[in-house]
Formats: structure tokens, sequence, C-alpha cells
């Protein structure tokens, strides 16, 4: 039986999925989220064990996604390694952990725990790691790219927002284009028109709610990209407008995670789709 520990996701339910299951270490979701919210030590926080042995490619490239999606859950680095790795492990108590950097948060924890909702997490694990699988075509490509884009935002050692914001932006781009093959011309149409289509509060241009206006964001990436800027001054129906890439980059960060679950089709009821906007996630 192949068996890999997992560390630093918060997992407090076992999960069965048709070749592997998830076992969680403690069963209080209280230890649970302290165990898996430490930003200095991974904690051993669950246990995956493949129900039959898997060839060497397909293990490669199932722990791979399966680490992305739960680091993408709870917007904070997972790790997965081999039970029988070499790896040198400490001890608190009884709890192993490793320590390899500090661990930078992202936006939040966007899936909400299972101590909450029994079933969401396993569902997402899966309907995500289905959706990764499909990388056969533009649009399948430009998601992954994307998911794990987002997930590199929080992964790197040191967060730099104009980095960061490029990345993001990217990400979201590079996913409208593919949806729509609309390969050329203004950023802020297709982008504007694939959030609108997947039921996001937006315009392409919003100039009174300028967080809601796409054109704005395009506007910083473009000072950002062409200029080496993080800021752009425009005129629109004679009033100027100072845009600034700190004021709209955690709007962003906020709202890529949405866009991906939006896209992959899962929806729990308890998602709150502007959350991006007013930084509550769940209702």
């Amino acid at each position: 039986m192949q068996q890999f520990g997992i560390y630093g996701y918060e997992c407090s339910r076992k999960m069965e999925f048709d070749s592997y299951t998830i076992t969680p270490i403690t069963t209080k979701h209280a230890d649970a989220k302290r165990l898996a919210a430490d930003q200095k030590r991974y904690f051993l926080t669950a246990i995956l064990e493949f129900k039959e042995k898997q060839p060497p490619e397909v293990l490669r490239k199932l722990l791979f996604d399966l680490e992305a999606v739960l680091s993408f859950i709870d917007q904070v680095d997972v790790i997965i390694l081999a039970q029988s790795a070499r790896t040198e492990y400490q001890t608190d108590g009884e709890q192993k952990y490793i320590v390899t950097h500090p661990r930078n948060k992202g936006c939040g924890q966007v899936i909400i725990s299972d101590c909450f909702e029994t079933n969401s997490r396993k569902e997402f694990i899966a309907m995500a790691m289905q959706k990764l699988e499909d990388d056969q075509h533009d649009r399948g490509k430009a998601f992954r790219t994307s998911f794990f884009k987002e997930i590199e935002v929080f992964r790197g050692r040191t967060i730099i927002m104009d980095v960061t914001y490029y990345l993001l932006f990217s990400s979201l781009e590079a996913l409208s284009r593919a949806f729509y093959r609309k390969y050329g011309g203004n950023a802020a149409e297709p982008i504007a028109n694939f959030l609108i289509e997947h039921g996001f509060d937006v315009e392409q241009d919003n100039y009174l709610d300028l967080k809601k206006g796409v054109s704005n964001y395009t506007e910083l990436r473009n000072a950002l990209f062409h200029n080496g800027k993080i800021e752009k001054t425009i005129q629109r129906n004679g009033r100027r407008i100072d845009l600034k890439l700190v004021d709209f980059h955690d709007e962003l960060w906020r709202l890529l995670p949405f866009v991906l679950i939006k896209y992959i089709g899962f929806d729990d009821g308890h998602i709150n789709w502007n959350g991006w906007l007013d930084r509550n996630y769940f209702k």
C-alpha cells in the first residue's frame, strides 16, 4: 500500500475517493485548524493512502495536482511526502512536523471547513482534480495554467505586490481569452464578458465604483508591464482618475480563486460570490 503524509492541510474528516483515501491525524477541528495554520512549520495533518499501487508517472502527476488543490483550498502551501522519504522530522508533543521556509498565506480559506459542511471539500477536490486532468485543448490548458499561477502567488518565499498582480491578471486574462478564443485586442473586453457570463458583478468600464471596472485593472497591468509603473492617471468624461495598484491588488487576489471555483462548476451553497468585494467568503 502506498502511503504519503500530507503536511499543512486543514482536515478533520476522512475522505474516500476512487483510488485513494485521505485520513486526518485528528478529528478535532480546533486542533486541525491550529496545526494547518502554523506559518513557520508544516505539521503532519493527514495520511494519503492509495488503494492500489499506482504507476510512477500516474502517481507523480496525481500527487503534484493534489498538492496544488489542497493548497488552493486553504490558500497556503501544502506538502505531500512519501512516508518513507528521507526527511528530517521534528516533533511538538505527539505532532510531527517539518521546517523548510516560512509559509505565506494567500487570500484566505476559499472552501468551507469540513467541520461545518461534511462533503464540500471532498466534492471540490474531486471536481478540481478532474478539471486539471482535462488539458488536451486550449480551455483546459488555460485553466491548468491559471490554477497554478494563482497558487504560486502565495507559494513563493516572498510576496512582491507588482509580481503577484501581474501573475493574477495574466491568469484571468489567459482563462478569459481561451474561453472565447479571442487572443488579440484589449484584454478588458474578454475578461469583462467572461466574468459577467459567470455571474460576477463587474462591468468593462465603471468609473464610479472603480473596483468593479475591469478596464481599471487592465490600465494598471499595462502601466506595470509596459512602463514598470504601479499607478496610472486616466481622464474619463472630463474627470481625472488616479489608479494605484495597491488599491486594486487585494480585490484581484480575492477574485481569482472565486473565478476558478466557478469555472470548475463547484457550488455548495455556502460561497458568497461577492466575497472578493466584501471579504465575507461564506454565507
